[in-house]
């Protein structure tokens, strides 16, 4: 791969995602609740902004992220590495990605699809070395020719450095800086015209901290090098660092330390996604501007009056306006005269039913464009249990899809992590600590390199299907123990299920500390003649004997 190579990729990614800017714009403002933002603003109109984009959105994530993120990982065909090191090393990592996951999903539904990189940072702790950081589409080029995620011939990032720290990290070269530009909050000029209560901010221009360079960060993956290029240097002429790319798995291929994150994808192009948001706009739209209508159509209902010119004074003018309750207004009107041949209220058309059809068809539409059913959102409907219980069941299997794309991309971020972090400790040819079920236990690069398979906890569970399976196994919980299972397992099941305290899940110990004291049974009667008689047995009839005797 040549710079001439790297420029034209990275030319070509950005013509992409200019001509797809105002639809990014678009979706954040909706999310954002600032849907009028970017549109002419009217000083006589009023214009209403609804909170539906956001509830679009936040519902999706609060069905997908009921809990913290875990895996389990098992030995792979090979039997490569320590799966139980490896599984106590990842969810020690993804307890401290669950905020940057989150992020990343978030993206993942308003843009078409989002990524995390993982990123190293200079800090003592060897398992903290490595920090994800949540990614948006326009920063990260794609071979979208190819078929799958791992079968790109290249992945690239591009994004900013300071001049400052590119010396550092690059020595002493000669950059040309270039104003940094953020993609969506970058100010629309027309002409030399500025938007009204803007002002143009320069950096110093001596301030290297202030100053930037676009570098393009490219991964080749037939050759297995890494490269950096920049137009700011050299003339894009030439790389600013190119190697090998330094992570590698189990079989000595290389790993792109950025892990994708889709919900939809394009059926015909795969690695293009599609947007959650994209789905519903239009209605979004639509109920803004009926809303902005309705809302200033309300504010022009206002009591007028009409009056014949002279026959109300000044103060019995103001009188009327000012609206006191008990007021009395005085007028004159001669004998033939009435009150409503001086005075009239002036009339008002009320709101035509077409408006409130039409807006009614918007949110039925709207509602369609989601796949959760609306009892979930926590909206009271007529639904029969039947109906609920058949919606839930969609619900759960349509929103169970999405987690099963959020669970193949952990899946995907466990492994690149466990082939980054492998990395750093093999450089420092030593062996690193974890707690393996209270016991400290060495780390080293070998026990991380394996051909796991990863599966996360709870796979493609979501609040509903957990609550409709956690119901079913408290209504089968019976049946279970006259089949022979063990009471103690489902207990603990159950338990875990309802998220208890796990100290209800431990059988209580017989003649414990804690068990109350047994109260002895009283002693048994002697029997009587008659009730040997009436119930004879070999020892109450050895009882009357002796006792005759």
């Amino acid at each position: 791969m040549t710079p001439e190579t790297v420029r034209y990729l990275t030319d070509q990614h950005d013509a992409l995602w200019e001509s797809r800017k105002a639809d990014m714009r678009r979706w954040r403002a909706s999310y954002l609740i600032d849907f009028w933002k970017k549109l002419p603003q009217r000083s006589n109109k009023i214009q209403i902004q609804t909170s539906d984009g956001y509830a679009h959105i936040e519902s999706y994530q609060a069905s997908l992220f009921s809990r913290n993120p875990a895996v389990v990982l098992k030995p792979g065909l090979q039997g490569l590495g320590d799966s139980h090191k490896a599984q106590a090393v990842c969810n020690m990592f993804l307890r401290k990605a669950r905020e940057p996951i989150e992020g990343t999903s978030r993206l993942a539904l308003i843009y078409p699809m989002a990524f995390l990189k993982l990123i190293p940072q200079d800090v003592p702790e060897v398992f903290s070395r490595v920090l994800p950081v949540s990614l948006p589409p326009w920063e990260v080029i794609l071979d979208r020719e190819a078929p799958t995620w791992s079968a790109q011939t290249y992945v690239g990032h591009v994004y900013h450095v300071s001049i400052e720290d590119a010396r550092a990290l690059w020595g002493r070269k000669v950059f040309n800086p270039m104003p940094k530009k953020d993609y969506l909050d970058e100010l629309e000029t027309d002409g030399d015209e500025r938007l009204e209560g803007t002002k143009s901010l320069s950096a110093p221009a001596d301030e290297a901290a202030f100053q930037y360079i676009r570098v393009t960060e490219m991964y080749d993956m037939k050759t297995g090098s890494l490269y950096l290029w920049s137009p700011g240097y050299s003339s894009g002429q030439d790389f600013i660092y190119k190697e090998s790319i330094p992570f590698r798995s189990y079989d000595d291929s290389p790993v792109v330390p950025i892990a994708p994150f889709y919900y939809n994808r394009v059926p015909d192009r795969p690695l293009d996604g599609y947007s959650a948001m994209k789905r519903v706009y239009d209605q979004l739209y639509e109920k803004n501007v009926t809303r902005s209508f309705q809302a200033n159509a309300v504010r022009k209902a206002a009591r007028q009056w009409f009056a014949r010119a002279g026959s109300l004074t000044d103060s019995a003018k103001a009188l009327l306006a000012k609206g006191e309750d008990g007021a009395v207004i005085d007028v004159e009107i001669g004998l033939d005269e009435s009150l409503s041949s001086i005075m009239a209220a002036v009339p008002h058309s009320p709101s035509r039913p077409e408006v409130e059809a039409y807006i009614g068809q918007v949110q039925r539409e709207l509602d369609r464009g989601s796949v959760l059913a609306p009892f979930t959102r926590g909206e009271a409907t007529k639904t029969t249990a039947t109906e609920a219980a058949a919606l839930a069941a969609y619900t759960s299997s349509e929103v169970g899809r999405l987690a099963r794309e959020r669970d193949a991309a952990i899946s995907l971020l466990c492994m690149s992590f466990l082939c980054v972090l492998k990395t750093y400790i093999g450089e420092e040819e030593s062996s690193a600590l974890v707690m393996l079920e209270g016991t400290p236990t060495s780390v080293t690069a070998s026990d991380l390199a394996g051909d796991f398979e990863i599966y996360p906890s709870d796979s493609s569970a979501t609040p509903v299907a957990d609550s409709v399976a956690t119901q079913r196994l408290i209504d089968v919980a019976p049946l279970l123990v006259k089949l022979g299972s063990d009471p103690n397992v489902i207990r603990k099941e159950i338990v875990r299920k309802l998220h208890l305290s796990e100290e209800l899940a431990a059988p209580a110990s017989p003649g414990g500390p804690e068990s109350a004291p047994r109260v002895p049974a009283p002693p048994e009667a002697p029997p009587t003649p008659d009730s040997v008689t009436a119930n004879p047995t070999p020892s109450g009839v050895m009882s009357m004997i002796k006792g005759a005797g």
